[in-house]
């Protein structure tokens, strides 16, 4: 148009950048994470062993894969547990308890008995006793635990287990664990709940102090918390000795499942004691992604980073 001045048009503006002020790209943009910081030291420790089954007989090999040998031929049936201060191996091979030298040698009997299948032997952590548990053909359904002097002696009962599974075909792994202090022990049972008593335990005395429901345990390093799965699949918990109360363990996306199935045998939720530093005893546990595809995840107990495998 002749005779008309032409309006400069604005500056073109840049795109709104991601967030509450643009909500269109807001729910597509998701930050990316950092790499996680393990934010522990392994301990130093001496040359260890693997020890598995194969053939019913006791084998060992190096961590690297080297020296594999037969260490011995007597029959096992469950897991081979070696000693707090890995210098003694025992195992149950059908109605026999077995102690032998780490290094190989003689195998002898502690225990004859109807031991339980599907257990996990406890070491005190002082050597000096072993716990098991039998199943009590008296009546049917129960099961008892008991710990043994590992020189030799009668062995003391524990308690009863009036819930046992027997030979059903779901149920938690059987184990007596000691607390790293040796002020306590706890037995776990097929079923709910678990049992945690004093120790010492005064032989005909009794000493349960407290039940706590669920199973598949392992102690703290401190002595004070134990970590627990409350169902097959349910919630992994933690139970804190000085308050008498458990906390379920929750990462910072969801409340999770331990994902053990109908039958657990672990490996169950585990505490790591061989580190140190300000983010020491980690713990390691299963857990089923949204995707329900298998997961372990890694993770300090004081902090929100994940670390998933």
């Amino acid at each position: 148009l002749a005779g008309c001045d032409v309006p400069t048009p604005p500056p073109e503006m840049p795109p709104p950048p991601p967030g509450p002020s643009n909500p269109e790209a807001a729910p597509y943009t998701t930050a990316v994470p950092s790499t996680p910081d393990l934010g522990f030291v392994p301990l130093d420790a001496p040359d260890g062993h693997i020890y598995f089954v194969r053939d019913s007989h006791l084998w060992a090999i190096a961590p690297d894969g080297s020296n594999e040998r037969l260490l011995s031929d007597m029959p096992i049936t469950d897991v081979p547990v070696s000693s707090a201060d890995g210098k003694q191996i025992a195992w149950v091979g059908g109605k026999n308890l077995y102690v032998m030298p780490a290094t190989g040698g003689t195998a002898r009997v502690l225990y004859t008995g109807d031991l339980a299948d599907y257990q996990r032997l406890g070491w005190s952590r002082d050597q000096a006793d072993l716990g098991f548990v039998t199943y009590d053909l008296t009546q049917v359904g129960t099961e008892k635990a008991w710990a043994i002097p590992v020189a030799g002696g009668a062995p003391i009962m524990l308690t009863t287990i009036d819930d046992g599974a027997g030979d059903l075909s779901g149920g938690y792994e059987r184990s007596v664990q000691w607390a790293p202090d040796d002020h306590w022990v706890l037995v776990a049972g097929p079923n709910n709940p678990m049992t945690l008593l004093r120790w010492p335990v005064a032989p005909g005395s009794d000493s349960v102090t407290r039940s706590i429901s669920g199973g598949e345990p392992d102690w703290a390093p401190n002595s004070q918390t134990i970590l627990y799965t409350e169902t097959m699949g349910g919630a992994v918990l933690v139970y804190d000795i000085t308050q008498a109360a458990a906390t379920p363990f929750r990462n910072e996306t969801l409340f999770v499942g331990n994902a053990l199935g109908s039958y657990a045998q672990g490996p169950a939720p585990l505490w790591s004691p061989a580190s140190r530093g300000t983010n020491s005893d980690h713990l390691i546990y299963r857990s089923p992604q949204t995707s329900r595809r298998p997961n372990v995840a890694v993770r300090p107990p004081v902090r929100t980073t994940l670390v998933s495998f």
